[in-house]
């Protein structure tokens, strides 16, 4: 979708929310959605794919 209400060069110069920010958001939009109900726990982040075998992790992890 295009955004026609501002010039080309200044659609990508904005800043990004930070983290605390959208997480306070988050939190507030779900307490407007419902105000009694207990506060839901926030999905974590999915781990990436690395490609490596797990013999191969424990290769590159230092020695304790």
């Amino acid at each position: 979708m295009m955004d026609r209400a501002r010039p080309p060069e200044a659609r990508g110069s904005l800043p990004r929310p930070a983290l605390q920010f959208r997480l306070r958001s988050w939190r507030t939009f779900q307490r407007a959605l419902d105000p009694l109900a207990p506060p839901k726990p926030l999905r974590r982040a999915q781990p990436l794919e690395s490609g490596l075998s797990p013999e191969q992790l424990e290769a590159l992890e230092e020695p304790r």
